[in-house]
């Protein structure tokens, strides 16, 4: 099961079946963890979430959290997309950098506006904690948008 938001142009959803070959073909490095990666052989069940996208304007870096939290608390997938590690790769067919440190990476304590995406069954659901989280941290959002 896909348990973090793939990017728009994979075509695949947060909660998706894939089958793989269990072939480990590289790692993937989320919340400071690093994952084994697998060449996919299919799609097995298509999940009902879809990707949304949108910036958000944060006060402090506790606001990204409760914004995480709030989406966690109702069966929503977060990620923050303000660093995507393939705005840093080179564009080489089957290559994925593998970045650990924290050196190449602004501090989130210096960002005001971030890049995040969260995964949804629908925009309606997105929009809500998205609203909710807005009363709570005194942020806002803008550029809300639908992928597949």
């Amino acid at each position: 099961m896909i348990e973090s938001i793939p990017s728009p142009g994979s075509e695949r959803r947060f909660r998706d079946v894939v089958l793989i070959d269990g072939v480990v073909a590289g790692y993937h490095v989320a919340k400071q963890k690093k994952y084994p990666v697998y060449e996919e052989l299919g799609v097995f069940k298509r999940s009902s979430y879809r990707t949304f996208s949108c910036q958000i304007y944060i006060q402090q870096a506790d606001d990204l959290l409760s914004l995480e939290k709030l989406c966690q608390e109702t069966d929503l997938g977060f990620e923050n997309w303000s660093n995507v590690a393939r705005a840093f790769a080179p564009r080489f067919e089957h290559t994925l950098p593998e970045y650990y440190g924290k050196d190449i990476m602004p501090s989130i304590e210096h960002l005001q506006a971030l890049h995040i995406a969260i995964a949804a069954p629908t925009l309606q659901e997105a929009e809500t904690v998205l609203r909710s989280w807005q009363v709570i941290s005194l942020g806002h959002f803008s550029h809300l948008n639908a992928h597949l």
